[in-house]
C-alpha cells in the first residue's frame, strides 16, 4: 500500500483547496494510505481521510495567518518532523497558495530525503520581493529537489521560471476541479430588464481588486444603468466594501456573503466580472464558463489562456480603473450577444480542460510515486 502525505501551506480553506482534497479521497478509494497536514481546521477536511496534523487550533485558523505563522512553525520543525517519522510517507504532495510561502516544507522534505511534488496556485510580480538575492539560491534549490513542480496556468509556470532566474526544468501545467455538476438555464431576455452581473471570490482587495470596481462601478452611468451586481464571497474586506459602496452611493450592488451552491449562482446571473490584480487559474472563472456564461476578466494569470477578447468574453488590459472600465462598457454594448459569448465560452473549456481535473492530476502525480514504490 502506497502511503501518501498532504501538506497544505494555504492560511484556509478555498478554491485553491480543492484539488489537493478531492486528490486524496480518490487515492484512498484506490486503495492508498493518506496523511494530511494543514494550518487550519475547516468543515470540508473532514471529508479528507487519514491521520491528520494540524498545526495551530481552529480558533487561531479562522482568519488568514501571516506568512510569519508558518516561518514560526517551521523554526523548530519538531512537530512536523516527528509526525512525518511516525507516519513514513512514500510520498508527499505539497500545496502551497503562492510560489514561495511552501519554503520551509520543502526544504523539511529535502532534508529528510522524502520524494515530493508541489502544486503552486498562484504566482505575481509582486511577488519580487521573496525572491530576493538572499534567498534566491535557496528557492532554486527547493524547486529542484522537488520530482515535479505542478502550476495551474502556463503564465503562473512561466513567471515562475522566470523568478527563479529560468531554471525551473521539473514542472507542468494541471488543472483546478470544476464543482459543477448539474446544467443551468440559458442566458434568456432579463426579468424587467434587469441585468444580472456576478463577482465570486474571496473579498480581498488586494488580490481580487474589488476596489477597482467599486470606483468603476461608482460612475454616474453605472449608476443610471437597468444592472444589478452581485458579489458572493466573504473576506477581511467586507466591512471596507460595505462602507466604500455607501460612501460612493451605489445602490445597484449587493454583498450576499458566501454561496455554496454555484449552479444558484448562474442560474441567477448572466454574466461574470473578475477585476483580479493576480490568479493563478480561478475557479470561479472556470466554473462560470461550464455554465455557459461569458466574462470580464483583467488580463492577469491564466485568464487570457480561456478568455478570448471579444470571442467568449472581454479582456481588460490591466488590472486598473481605465481598463476595467473599458472592458465593462465593450460588455455593456455588447450585452445582447452574452448568451452567444457564453456558448463559445463552454465550447473552449470543454476544448482546453479536462474532464476531470482530479483524475487528470492524479494520473499524472502518480506516475511519480508508482515508480518509486
Amino acid at each position: 500500500m502506497v502511503k501518501l502525505l498532504y501538506v497544505s501551506t494555504n492560511r484556509d480553506w478555498s478554491g485553491s483547496e480543492e484539488l489537493w482534497a478531492r486528490s486524496s479521497r480518490l487515492f484512498s478509494a484506490q486503495g492508498c494510505a493518506i496523511a494530511s497536514i494543514t494550518s487550519y481546521d475547516h468543515a470540508q477536511l473532514r471529508a479528507v481521510p487519514g491521520e491528520k496534523l494540524l498545526l495551530l487550533p481552529a480558533s487561531a485558523s479562522s482568519t488568514r495567518l501571516p506568512k510569519r505563522i508558518w516561518r514560526k512553525i517551521f523554526k523548530s520543525k519538531e512537530k512536523v518532523r516527528q509526525f512525518i517519522e511516525h507516519y513514513a510517507p512514500d510520498f508527499v504532495i505539497v500545496s502551497q497558495g503562492n510560489n514561495y510561502e511552501a519554503l520551509e516544507v520543502m526544504q523539511l522534505l529535502g532534508s529528510m530525503h522524502l520524494p515530493f511534488v508541489t502544486i503552486t496556485q498562484l504566482a505575481s510580480e509582486s511577488f519580487f520581493w521573496a525572491f530576493t538575492d538572499d534567498r534566491l539560491l535557496t528557492i532554486q534549490q527547493a524547486y529542484r529537489s522537488s520530482t515535479c513542480n505542478y502550476f495551474v496556468s502556463e503564465h503562473n509556470k512561466h513567471l515562475t521560471n522566470f523568478m527563479l532566474g529560468g531554471t525551473l526544468s521539473n514542472a507542468e501545467v494541471i488543472y483546478n476541479p470544476c464543482k459543477i455538476a448539474q446544467s443551468v438555464p440559458a442566458i434568456t431576455q432579463p426579468p424587467a430588464g434587469v441585468y444580472q452581473v456576478a463577482l465570486v471570490g474571496r473579498l480581498d482587495c488586494w488580490h481580487k481588486g474589488y476596489d477597482l470596481f467599486l470606483q468603476v462601478i461608482g460612475r454616474a452611468e453605472w449608476k443610471e444603468r437597468p444592472v444589478q451586481f452581485n458579489i458572493y464571497g466573504t473576506g477581511p474586506h467586507s466591512l471596507l466594501m460595505e462602507q466604500q459602496i455607501a460612501r460612493l452611493g451605489i445602490q445597484n450592488v449587493r454583498l450576499h456573503g458566501h454561496q455554496a451552491d454555484v449552479a444558484a449562482i448562474w442560474a441567477a446571473n448572466q454574466l461574470l466580472v473578475m477585476p483580479s490584480r493576480m490568479e493563478g487559474q480561478a475557479l470561479a472563472l472556470i466554473e462560470a464558463m461550464a455554465c455557459a456564461r461569458t466574462a470580464v476578466v483583467t488580463d492577469v494569470g491564466g485568464a487570457t489562456e480561456l478568455i478570448e477578447d471579444n470571442y467568449n468574453g472581454f479582456v481588460a488590459a490591466a488590472a486598473t480603473t481605465s481598463s476595467i472600465a473599458e472592458a465593462l462598457e465593450r460588455a455593456w454594448a455588447g450585452r445582447a450577444d452574452w448568451h452567444q459569448l457564453g456558448q463559445k465560452a463552454a465550447d473552449t473549456l470543454t476544448t482546453k480542460y479536462p474532464a476531470d481535473a482530479v483524475d487528470y492530476f492524479n494520473a499524472n502525480v502518480a506516475k511519480y510515486f508508482t515508480t518509486a514504490e
